[in-house]
């Protein structure tokens, strides 16, 4: 970092170290940005780092680049250096890169070439354009095609330019699209050949109603532009609604258009990115406006910029997308990256595609290799998947039961497979499908108690796990063993004996009955209760005083 003006001020300092420790923290940021230009006019180089880190961690947020682009003029303007503007160009360059789909950054851009290079006419036609192309379908986009027109009226008031222009615009469905046709109705008059193939009045028509119907959704939109704040919940409805009429209405460019804007406020959504990726499929042929790299293009951004590494299924999903399209090696390059870098508590679910993407190309001794690494790295949150996979192939590829069980009952003692969801989701299946084979319930029965009572992976799991074995006990008639799991898993607490032990004893159950009667609804963390011997009731308190 270069030494100036902002290095010698202590409050940018702490603000710049914080910001760059905790990098998703936009408050961090503002703060940072609001000290930088309080104190840094003199100082372009920490100023162009601090809009450079920002602007490459959220580059959605527009505000922030015009601000850039005009701390750079200034610059150049004060430094009488104006004339050598490829610095202020190139921030705006990689602004509409970054968020090509923002007709303010374009507009601003389109306007500041206007202002700074008047008889650059090609050079501010070629913005503008690119602008309309990448924008332009905005709703609310009026004010790019306002300079677009404002500009060419500029050269020549009634041009065949401005006639093409309004042609184009009067066709969208804009929030202002009938004073763009009165304005049109006029040119056309007197460019008649720009119009010779198409009937105004029933263009006119057909804007008319698609606003209108548009409209039903813009005017539920409170937040169009990116934040880290959470959306409320109405108004993720309400991009899904609206996502919905779009594609009804099939105009491919126009439901593409939709879903790039509608990931600006709900950038951070994955929900949003796989719902985009997968009607990106569907549509990406011979015959589609869509190019064959459209639906890695949707996953990149998502992985690689917008969705924070706790949320796996993006990744995921890519990998298997690619794997579909038959590159095997970017496929595996994403797992391996994404496994390098992805929080600890989901180490296991990514091992776990891993070793299914392994088995697909016909590695069978990949367990193996990676049981051995594991040995050495001694990772517990991998180690009881690799085991529980080791159990599947050896039930599978070899046709051993009795080996495979045996490897899943040495194991599920241990205190890193008891917290293992893919590890009991395995052995459960694995002991299903034997007693569905054999009608014998020697094994299954005694595994669903040993899951209830003594693991500790998340309650939603084990009844996920009881409602496939109810099933099964009902087809199969045996009924005994059917009440028995139904009680545990939908009767009342009072009679849910293995979750009662599980919690301790009668003295805990009864403090915690006592205090459900209290203040219902109060949930209590059991692999803390079980684990670390913790009173229900203390724990629940701890957990309060720590809030």
């Amino acid at each position: 970092m270069s030494q100036g003006t902002l290095s010698s001020v202590p409050a940018w300092r702490t603000a710049f170290e914080a910001a760059e420790q905790d990098p998703e923290n936009l408050q961090l940021w503002e703060t940072l940005i609001g000290l930088t230009t309080q104190h840094g006019a003199n100082d372009i180089d920490n100023t162009r780092i601090v809009f450079d880190k920002l602007l490459a961690k959220f580059p959605l947020l527009f505000g922030y680049w015009i601000q850039y682009a005009i701390i750079e003029a200034d610059f150049l303007k004060k430094n009488k250096q104006e004339n050598k503007d490829d610095t202020v160009i190139s921030v705006y360059e990689r602004a509409v890169s970054a968020f090509p789909t923002s007709f303010d950054l374009w507009t601003h851009y389109g306007t500041y070439l206007v202002e700074s290079h008047r008889n650059s006419h090609e050079k501010i036609r070629s913005v503008f354009t690119r602008g309309i192309k990448s924008s332009g379908r905005d709703f609310l986009s009026h004010p790019l095609w306002d300079a677009y027109i404002e500009f060419e009226e500029s050269i020549e008031k009634e041009s065949v330019e401005v006639a093409e222009i309004l042609k184009a615009v009067v066709q969208y469905p804009l929030h202002q699209y009938a004073r763009y046709y009165e304005k049109c109705s006029i040119v056309a008059e007197k460019f008649p050949s720009v119009f010779q193939d198409m009937d105004l009045n029933d263009v006119f028509t057909n804007t008319q109603i698609g606003t209108n119907d548009r409209w039903a959704f813009e005017s539920q939109i409170n937040r169009s532009y990116f934040h880290v704040i959470d959306l409320d919940p109405d108004q993720i409805l309400n991009w899904n609604n609206y996502l919905d009429y779009e594609e009804s209405q099939g105009d491919v460019a126009q439901i593409q258009f939709l879903y790039e804007r509608a990931l600006v406020p709900c950038a951070l959504y994955e929900d949003f990115w796989l719902r985009y990726a997968r009607w990106a499929a569907a549509n990406t042929d011979e015959n589609s406006i869509l190019g064959t790299e459209t639906v890695t293009n949707i996953y990149r951004r998502a992985a690689l910029v917008f969705i924070p590494l706790n949320r796996p299924y993006i990744r995921l999903h890519w990998s298997l997308y690619e794997e579909s399209r038959g590159n095997v090696d970017f496929a595996r390059d994403i797992l391996d990256s994404y496994q390098n870098s992805a929080p600890t508590d989901l180490l296991e679910e990514i091992c776990h595609s891993r070793i299914q993407f392994e088995r697909r190309q016909g590695d069978s001794e990949f367990i193996d290799k990676e049981l051995e690494a594991d040995r050495t790295t001694k990772n517990e949150k991998t180690r009881a998947v690799l085991i529980a996979h080791k159990a599947l192939h050896i039930w599978h590829v070899e046709g051993d039961v009795d080996s495979a069980r045996k490897l899943f009952q040495v194991y599920q003692f241990e205190d890193f497979a008891l917290s293992s969801c893919p590890f009991f989701i395995n052995y459960f299946k694995f002991e299903l499908s034997q007693a569905s084979r054999t009608k014998s319930l020697k094994y299954i029965h005694n595994l669903w108690k040993f899951i209830v009572f003594r693991t500790a992976i998340p309650l939603p799991v084990v009844n996920d796990l009881s409602e496939s074995y109810l099933e099964f006990l009902r087809l199969e008639g045996f009924f005994k063993e059917y009440l028995e799991v139904d009680t545990e898993t939908h009767g009342p607490f009072s009679v849910q004996k293995l979750h009662r032990l599980k919690l301790g004893g009668e003295p805990f159950i009864t403090k915690r009955l006592k205090f459900i009667n209290e203040h219902p609804g109060v949930e209590i963390d059991m692999v803390s209760v079980r684990y670390e011997g913790l009173d229900p009731l203390e724990k629940y308190l701890k957990d309060q005083q720590n809030v």
